[in-house]
């Protein structure tokens, strides 16, 4: 499964940068553009759930973009909770962003390769890769979105996300400008991958390895909504420095005994230098 949505992600790459670039093949922007972003979140959170305590860390990614829409990022999470395994989280990122109709309708595919410890227990550390497809509708009264997520490990799951929203700009604040954007996003799938998680997480606390695939409740395999999620990123832009303070709130949807659900709110704050 793994091979084929791969394969289809890269017949779409193929055929949207031909069509890109038959589009825009006089353009006189700069070929590469490159960024920097530390963050840090109030809790780490995955469809709603989370571990046993608020687990906030802080993140650091570089990242470098092509003009055709190409880029690759890497980066990493510090938890500085934690006794040992304090960075935990390393991620590489592959992807192409291009537009079918310019400032309308724009679309990206990307995947993400994850490393966690061998004793990580982070709520998404059975996630081994992350391959994505996100197309996006502005109409300027609103904005719709849908993105198509497969996470790879031990087993695979299908996510399908789709979002609504609209974004409020405001020029001329302070030297720059600021944009605020609430979205409402409903995300539906299967949850294999956290069962497994759940599962294994006892052993990692005690420092065991688990050998194999373990069993897990058949409810876990099922397509189903897992959460509805609210929203507000808020970005102040002045020349090549971008702020952003992300409150979110997440309604789990569907949760099974002994779901981590208690604390379902949390904030991102980013900071990004692009030169």
């Amino acid at each position: 499964m793994r091979l084929l949505f791969l394969s289809s992600m890269l017949l779409m790459i193929f055929g949207a940068n031909i069509f890109s670039q038959s589009v825009e093949n006089n353009s006189t922007e700069k070929k590469l553009n490159f960024h920097l972003k530390v963050n840090h979140t109030t809790n780490s959170l995955f469809l709603g759930r989370s571990d046993s305590i608020e687990t906030p860390y802080y993140g650091a990614e570089f990242g470098i973009a092509h003009k055709s829409g190409l880029y690759i990022n890497a980066g990493l999470q510090y938890y500085p909770g934690r006794v040992d395994n304090k960075i935990d989280e390393y991620a590489l990122t592959a992807g192409y962003n291009f537009a079918i109709i310019k400032d309308k309708l724009t679309s990206g595919l990307s995947y993400a390769r994850t490393f966690y410890n061998d004793y990580s227990t982070q709520v998404t550390s059975e996630i081994q890769g992350v391959a994505t497809w996100d197309i996006s509708l502005d109409l300027s009264v609103f904005r719709a979105g849908l993105s198509t997520t497969a996470n790879f490990g031990q087993s695979t799951d299908v996510l399908v996300s789709p979002s609504i929203g609209r974004d409020f700009s405001f020029e001329k604040v302070l030297g720059g400008s600021v944009t605020v954007g609430p979205t409402v996003t409903v995300s539906s799938g299967s949850q294999k991958l956290y069962a497994l998680y759940k599962v294994k997480r006892t052993a990692k606390l005690r420092k065991q390895k688990v050998k194999g695939t373990p069993k897990t409740e058949s409810s876990y395999d099922l397509f189903k909504v897992q959460d509805v999620s609210l929203s507000v990123p808020a970005s102040f832009t002045y020349k090549k420095i971008v702020f952003t303070i992300t409150p979110t709130y997440d309604m789990p949807q569907n949760t099974t005994a002994g779901d981590f659900t208690s604390f379902p709110f949390s904030v991102d704050f980013a900071l990004q230098f692009n030169f």
